[in-house]
């Protein structure tokens, strides 16, 4: 289930941690910076490679 909302004038759709820290993980998206207590932060540009990853694996396979 995907969950979209808007959150200080920001549209935004949830995924989970488990999957944000595979994209991570395994080079599909460049390498998030943390804070000193280990928390991503996640700017425009990192949000922007995670939309671009959900669309790709959404995309219905071609043939």
């Amino acid at each position: 289930m995907q969950t979209t909302g808007t959150a200080g004038g920001y549209d935004f759709i949830v995924t989970a941690a488990d999957t944000l820290r595979c994209y991570e993980r395994i080079d599909l998206i460049p390498p998030v910076p943390h804070s000193k207590s280990g928390i991503r932060g996640y700017d425009e540009a990192s949000c922007g490679w995670i939309e671009w990853m959900k669309s790709i694996t959404r995309a219905p396979p071609k043939g």
